[in-house]
């Protein structure tokens, strides 16, 4: 269900969607959590959630959640850009290092809201979130990776 505030109607849901708008004249905010669900690659350490965030975007929070767990202890380690992995830099700009076991449990989870605010505020061009791992071996595991954003529309 999507909710719209507006400064002319009041409160008003629509059946299709999931984000919620504020509605202020000729300022508008959008609120929305994008998720994804991918399979960790034996011999990779990073991995494209296929979520894009687009320029202008704010972080908020994020959550990675086991679906399926990997017969590997190796960690789940950080989400952030796409062009930090091009560059090898630490791609933690979001989550911070964090340690999400890829053998826990279905269910076991690592979530956290954003404390940079300048660090969280995407520049002029579309970003790729990227999550960082260790290898997972020859039986990974199934991930949902959450994120929750802020737009102005």
């Amino acid at each position: 269900m999507k909710i719209e505030l507006s400064n002319t109607k009041g409160a008003v849901t629509f059946l299709e969607g999931s984000d919620l708008d504020i509605v202020q004249g000729e300022i508008n905010l959008r609120t929305r959590i994008l998720s994804s669900e991918v399979t960790l690659v034996d011999g990779q350490d990073e991995i494209d959630t296929t979520i894009n965030l687009p320029a202008g975007t704010k972080v908020k929070a994020w959550k990675v959640e086991i679906l399926t767990a990997g017969g590997n202890a190796a960690n789940i380690t950080a989400l952030g850009q796409a062009q930090a992995v091009a560059a090898g830099a630490n791609i933690a700009d979001f989550s911070g290092i964090f340690a999400l076991a890829q053998n826990s449990a279905a269910g076991a989870s690592e979530q956290g809201t954003v404390a940079s605010a300048g660090a969280a505020v995407l520049g002029a061009a579309d970003i790729d979130l990227f999550m960082q791992h260790a290898d997972p071996g020859a039986n990974p595991p199934k991930v949902r990776v959450s994120i929750m954003i802020e737009e102005i529309i």
